[in-house]
């Protein structure tokens, strides 16, 4: 079963089989962590409630396109955070996101 992943009324991935798919361009890489993050209220809303277990990044950069998976839980357990606050209608939204360092995902 395929099931987009809305944030803020705008789609962001999407689930196939337990597995969280999501496309990650250059901008999104943080180099203070050496990865890439996701919104821990997507986190919780989102995947945990879909049963997800696994985040797989499709990441198209420089060096063409790679594939970083790892388990959900890695990004849970992170105590990498930062706060990407942004305004929704005018309103300052704190999205605290979870990173994972590239270094720990597998490549595939």
């Amino acid at each position: 079963m395929i099931r987009d992943i809305m944030f803020f009324g705008k789609p962001v991935g999407r689930v196939i089989n337990g597995v969280y798919i999501i496309d990650k361009a250059p901008e999104h890489f943080m180099r203070k962590f050496n990865g890439f993050g996701i919104s821990n209220s997507l986190i919780e809303g989102e995947l945990i409630p879909k049963g997800v277990r696994t985040v797989r990044m499709i990441y198209s950069g420089k060096q063409g396109v790679q594939v970083f998976e790892s388990e959900l839980q890695q990004f849970i357990e992170s105590d990498r955070e930062w706060d990407n606050r942004f305004l929704d209608d005018g309103k300052e939204i704190h999205d605290i996101q979870k990173f994972m360092d590239i270094t720990k995902m597998r490549r595939i």
